[in-house]
């Protein structure tokens, strides 16, 4: 389907802010289609705006960054990137709601090519409510169908197409991306529709405006259509769009073509364009990983700036420190009572004791939050896919690499400042957690987990629960050898209630202060709960976390 990629032509709408040299130089290489050193300027005219208070410019900086790494692929680090433009930006401003426009409508466009719809209509949804534009608001429009296409729900698909054509007019350079589409469409909700009238009438088009991206859709939607009820047209367009793709230097739509003539031609010729569909593929995939591992290495320097600046920022603040202490002891010296020198020193001292005892706490704190960050998000996350291989006979390559490749996104923010916190609901996590410790040996039974009950949970009890809950089936899954497992959530008139039990070994009353156990303990004191465990050696494990009712 034809998607309208909102193009941040909102840079003519803002309003002149800090002057930025990195900024300039950023666009001079987006506008020449070098997006590398795009983002690479992006990136350090972002710093230079947050150092000098600029959030709207910063904002502006992370948009665009975001919107070049959704454009080759990179689309778990561009909605990564989206969230934290949504921190310098304030959609209440009219001014900045163009950008915030584009930025939700980009994290729906990332989240739609993840094939994560709920997200991506969300993130549409939010995207049309911020902007006025007549247009922006047809593409976002065009955006939402596409994505209710791609999840076979044509009959939506099909109202917010015809409404967007009627509301156009033929010389409208969109109305022929929308036709097509609609014909599309209404093909594949009725396969004995013909799209091809529209098809053409749009190729006319753009070959009479000298469109050549239209003219390679147009192709690909022709030879589409006719694969299976006239091959000689299904080859002639796939040749003409495999031409055109080379011209416009789009190896992604070469290798659309390429499916097509490899499955047409004949077999000498076949075999031909079948190595050249494979090394094309291989070029575009370690192009894209390039773009990927060249884009992360850019935000870690970035990172790895920042905290030089702030080292610096503290070496400077040591040194005014031995300055003033030089001072208080010149000012004492040539005092006439020496009690003025005295308290000078005894300020100086307790000062700096207090300000180095407050920066060892807060490096202490960084260091266990960092710590049980890696805990919860690497370690568990790696039992539960050892679990998963071990246990499963149907979990495929594919799920395996999906899996990793959610790790390795949610380790890399672990890097960042920025978290991203699950879309999903507290029911829905629940029940995936438990089906991934679940195997033909252990049975998990889930009681009372209801949107209900979670509706009863302070937001930020809520993650801790759910950890804890982890934490639980990581321990009976390494040491229990239980076969059954029931986890219950009940509701009392002053107490909320996670009951976990299963018939393993269970625990001697030393194994208590296990480390695992002091981890549930610690996060059930965080949360201003009281936990039961109940050791049975031999006859199973029993453990009730309880919370106040808010």
């Amino acid at each position: 389907m034809i998607s309208c990629a909102k193009k941040n032509n909102t840079e003519a709408a803002a309003s002149k802010t800090v002057s930025n040299a990195d900024y300039d130089k950023a666009w001079k290489y987006i506008d020449k289609g070098d997006d590398k050193n795009g983002f690479y300027y992006l990136d350090k005219a972002k710093d230079a705006y947050i150092k000098a208070g600029d959030s709207f410019s910063a904002g502006k900086c992370f948009v665009n960054m975001a919107i070049i790494q959704e454009r080759v692929s990179d689309n778990m680090g561009s909605i990564e990137t989206s969230i934290s433009a949504l921190k310098f930006l304030n959609e209440k401003v009219p001014q900045q709601r163009s950008f915030v426009s584009s930025n939700y409508n980009n994290m729906g466009v990332a989240s739609n090519n993840l094939k994560n719809f709920t997200d991506a209509e969300k993130y549409y949804h939010r995207a049309y409510q911020l902007t006025e534009d007549r247009m922006e608001r047809i593409m976002i429009m065009n955006n939402l169908a596409n994505c209710y296409h791609n999840q076979k729900k044509y009959q939506k698909a099909t109202v917010i197409f015809a409404n967007i054509k009627d509301s156009l007019n033929v010389k409208d350079d969109i109305y022929y991306k929308i036709a097509s589409n609609l014909a599309k469409t209404l093909w594949y909700e009725n396969p004995k529709y013909n799209p091809a009238p529209s098809y053409i009438e749009a190729k006319k088009y753009y070959a009479k405006t000298d469109d050549d991206w239209g003219l390679d859709a147009s192709y690909a939607y022709l030879s589409e259509y006719y694969l299976k009820s006239d091959k000689d047209s299904a080859l002639f367009y796939s040749r003409k769009m495999y031409d055109i793709s080379k011209k416009l230097k789009s190896p992604a739509d070469r290798l659309e073509a390429l499916q097509t003539m490899i499955r047409l031609e004949d077999n000498q010729q076949s075999k031909k364009y079948f190595d050249e569909y494979h090394l094309l593929s291989d070029s575009l995939q370690e192009s894209n990983n390039s773009y990927k591992n060249q884009f992360a290495a850019i935000r870690f320097e970035s990172n790895k700036n920042r905290m030089e600046r702030l080292k610096l920022e503290k070496d400077l603040a040591q040194k005014k420190y031995k300055i003033i202490r030089q001072q208080i002891f010149i000012y004492s010296a040539s005092g006439s009572l020496i009690l003025f020198p005295v308290l000078g020193i005894f300020w100086y001292r307790r000062r700096k004791n207090k300000l180095e005892l407050q920066a060892q706490n807060k490096v202490k704190e960084e260091r266990l939050l960092l710590s049980k960050k890696v805990h919860d998000v690497v370690a568990n996350g790696l039992y539960q896919v050892m679990s998963k291989i071990e246990y499963s006979d149907t979990f495929s390559k594919n799920e395996i690499l999906d899996k990793l490749e959610m790790m390795y996104q949610k380790s890399r923010n672990i890097s960042y400042d920025s978290t991203m916190v699950s879309e999903k609901k507290y029911k829905e996590r629940i029940s995936e957690l438990c089906t991934s410790f679940q195997n033909d040996i252990r049975k998990i039974f889930v009681v009372g987990n209801e949107n209900e009950f979670w509706n009863l949970i302070p937001d930020v009890s809520k993650e801790e629960l759910f950890l804890i809950l982890q934490e639980f089936l990581v321990n009976t899954t390494k040491h229990s050898q239980a076969t059954r497992v029931v986890v219950m959530f009940t509701v009392t008139h002053d107490e909320l209630k996670l009951k976990y039990s299963d018939n393993g070994i269970g625990i001697s009353q030393d194994t208590v202060h296990h480390n695992g156990l002091q981890s549930i303990n610690q996060r059930v004191h965080q949360i201003k709960g009281t936990l039961q465990l109940f050791p049975n050696e031999g006859k199973g494990f029993i453990a009730e976390v309880s919370l106040p009712q808010s």
